[in-house]
């Protein structure tokens, strides 16, 4: 919880020192809220150093990207609505490429209790570069299909 209260001035060496293999996908109990460590790193990543190491070393502890919180947000929302590009390219870069798969995790398919996707609150919040890049993985998955798929024959 330091951590999400420090904000941009946020330092993530102390949360990273705590985490293990066992509590990585530890959620608070603060308020009504239910937040993993994957999720405050995405939500304070906006400005703050470190952030995408901080992500490799969580995903490497096997944090969970599709965890919910008790607003229906998995980590892409969080990225979305805090404006984290860098996080929201991180959670959406394939597992081959380091990334924690997001699109073929669904992450940007879940939709709140709102019934918002994690783009939906992108937009909403002016948040036009996570949108480019959700829209971009968005893009790059469709064309991945269809190179795997080959060019449909006209008959």
């Amino acid at each position: 919880m330091d951590t999400w209260d420090d904000g941009e001035r946020a330092v993530l060496g102390p949360l990273m020192d705590s985490l293990n293999k066992n509590n990585v996908n530890y959620k608070t109990k603060t308020d009504g809220n239910s937040w993993t460590p994957l999720m405050v790193v995405c939500g304070i990543g906006n400005g703050v150093k470190g952030v995408t190491s901080a992500l490799k070393q969580i995903k490497a502890l096997g944090a969970d990207a599709t965890i919910l919180d008790s607003e229906g947000w998995n980590a892409l929302h969080w990225t979305a609505f805090h404006g984290s590009a860098e996080a929201a390219k991180f959670l959406l870069r394939s597992e081959d490429d380091g990334g924690f798969g997001g699109i073929n995790l669904g992450l940007h398919l879940v939709k709140d209790k709102e019934g918002k996707t994690a783009l939906e609150h992108a937009i909403a919040e002016k948040n036009d570069d996570v949108a480019e890049v959700i829209n971009s993985a968005l893009g790059d998955a469709d064309s991945a299909t269809a190179s795997k798929e080959g060019l449909r024959k006209r008959k």
